[in-house]
């Protein structure tokens, strides 16, 4: 899970699996935009760390279908858990919910532009409501 660090609380905006950790950091950090999810994640922590902490947490998992059935049930759980703490004011609670797209679109600066705004967009609406909120 990759989130932000509040007064009291760790709040998710992505949760993902991955066999190798390092590497994975290593990818968002770089956040090309020939892969969706680096691109999207990695500058969503570029847009969060000039605000606040971001933070990651993992749980090692060796088995391919348990870390799928952990990624799920996490999501799951951290969407309803936005609900609560937030009400139905977002509907993409985390960037998982964002949807991928390809990088092979033409024209690719046009369409990069476009997805880095809706990454960005995202991550103002999260940060906003955590403000609001107070936490």
């Amino acid at each position: 899970m990759v989130g932000i660090r509040t007064r009291d609380d760790f709040l998710p905006f992505y949760v993902g699996q991955t066999r190798n950790l390092r590497r994975r950091l290593g990818e968002y950090y770089v956040a090309s935009y020939f892969t969706s999810t680096d691109f999207r994640v990695g500058n969503a922590i570029k847009y969060f760390q000039e605000k606040t902490e971001v933070t990651v947490m993992f749980e090692p998992i060796d088995d391919p279908k348990k870390r799928r059935n952990k990624e799920k049930s996490l999501r799951t759980e951290l969407q309803r858990k936005m609900d609560e703490k937030f009400g139905e004011k977002m509907k993409k609670k985390l960037l998982n919910d964002s949807g991928s797209y390809d990088p092979r679109e033409k024209p690719l600066d046009k369409n990069k532009t476009k997805h880095l705004k809706e990454v960005i967009d995202f991550a103002q609406r999260f940060h906003r409501l955590i403000d609001a909120a107070g936490c």
